[in-house]
């Protein structure tokens, strides 16, 4: 695990789809959505809000249909630490198990 924080207004870019909505669920809540777009033949490029994210990754076991896990808990600085506790059963209960 690791915890990252990209600075509120530093350029980030996503993919998307042909009408505009990023592909992957952790950019949606790092995107400024107050902010400014240009979206251009399937990415995006933004303004991050600066929240932080605490990233879980997972090596899966050979035979599985995919080979990492990403799980990302975001929130704002005053509630990470109350956000990353709530998410630790969660996190604790998962389990690979091999084909």
């Amino acid at each position: 695990m690791m915890d990252v924080k990209i600075l509120a207004g530093a350029s980030i870019c996503a993919a998307t789809d042909k009408s505009g909505n990023l592909l992957d669920t952790v950019f949606n809540a790092i995107f400024d959505q107050d902010g400014s777009f240009l979206v251009d033949d399937g990415l995006t490029t933004g303004v991050a809000t600066g929240e932080w994210m605490r990233l879980y990754l997972f090596d899966i076991p050979e035979g599985s249909s995919v080979r990492i896990l990403v799980i990302a808990v975001v929130a704002p600085e005053s509630s990470f630490a109350r956000a990353v506790e709530a998410a630790a059963p969660i996190i604790e209960s998962i389990e690979f198990r091999t084909p």
